[in-house]
C-alpha cells in the first residue's frame, strides 16, 4: 500500500472514530438534557491578560454552528468552519467511493490542507489583536 493510501485510511479511521465519539457525546447530552449551549469555558489567557489567544472564540464558534449561525461562527474562529467543511467532504467523498468501488478515493488528504489550518489560527488571532489594541473592538 502507497504512503499516500496509507495516510488516507488513517485519516478515515480517524474521522470514523471522531464521528462515533460526537455521536455517543449528543446522545449523553441528549439522555441527561445537558444544554451544551449554556456551558461557558473562560479563556485564561483572556482573563489574566486581556489579550486574546489563539484559541479564542472557539468554543463560541461551536455554539453558533450548534445554533446554525454559520456567520458567527466564521467571526468567532473561522478555523472550525473549516476543519468542519474539509472534514465533511473528505469523509462523504471517501465513503461514497468505498462504497462505490471499495477503495478510498475520494478527497485525497494534502499537506497545503493541514497548513492552511494554522494558518487560519494565526491571521484570525493577528486581526483581532489588532481590532482589540488599535480599535478597542472586542470580538469575545
Amino acid at each position: 500500500m502507497e504512503e499516500q493510501e496509507l495516510e488516507t485510511k488513517y485519516f478515515y479511521i480517524t474521522g470514523i472514530v471522531l464521528t462515533c465519539l460526537t455521536l455517543i457525546t449528543i446522545l449523553i447530552l441528549v439522555c441527561f438534557h445537558i444544554n451544551v449551549l449554556e456551558v461557558s469555558f473562560p479563556c485564561v489567557v483572556y482573563q489574566k491578560t486581556g489579550h486574546y489567544c489563539p484559541g479564542c472564540g472557539g468554543t463560541r464558534s461551536i455554539k453558533a454552528l450548534l445554533q446554525g449561525d454559520i456567520l458567527s461562527s466564521l467571526k468567532y474562529h473561522p478555523v472550525i468552519v473549516y476543519i468542519l467543511v474539509l472534514g465533511g467532504i473528505f469523509m462523504i467523498s471517501n465513503t461514497y467511493t468505498l462504497i462505490k468501488y471499495r477503495k478510498l478515493a475520494g478527497l485525497q488528504m494534502k499537506p497545503l490542507y493541514l497548513i492552511l489550518a494554522p494558518v487560519i489560527i494565526f491571521v484570525q488571532w493577528i486581526i483581532k489583536e489588532i481590532l482589540l489594541i488599535f480599535f478597542s473592538i472586542h470580538i469575545i
